[in-house]
């Protein structure tokens, strides 16, 4: 697997659902110039497109309420205004006092910092 900080786009959104969500992705083949995808499996056997944690405002959020509830805090530093595209630092801190950093895109640096706090 790359460096934590060397993954984007739907290599890190895989990233986060198996690491972080532990979810069992099967990626899918494509035809065509799409980008490859992937999917997870709901207990009913259901399939279901892995989120784009890493550009998604939606997946994002799922993803910081799921932390929370793994006991991880964050925050985000930024050196301009919130819409300007600039990297994002990520600082999150676990209840226990470990503490993960990362930086990147709006979204990105949030789940670059995800897969890192598990990743041990």
């Amino acid at each position: 697997m790359a460096e934590t900080g060397a993954l984007s786009g739907r290599a890190l959104d895989l990233a986060v659902a198996r690491q972080v969500f532990g979810f069992a992705v099967e990626e899918s083949v494509t035809t065509g110039p799409l980008e490859p995808d992937a999917v997870y499996r709901l207990a009913d056997g259901q399939c279901v497109r892995v989120p784009a944690y890493s550009s998604s405002l939606t997946a994002s959020t799922q993803l910081a309420n799921h932390l929370a509830r793994l006991g991880w805090k964050y925050r985000e530093e930024r050196r301009s205004k919130w819409d300007a595209p600039v990297p994002v630092r990520v600082v999150m801190r676990h209840a226990d006092g470990r503490t993960v950093e990362a930086v990147g895109a709006q979204y990105e640096a949030l789940a670059r910092a995800a897969v890192k706090a598990v990743t041990p």
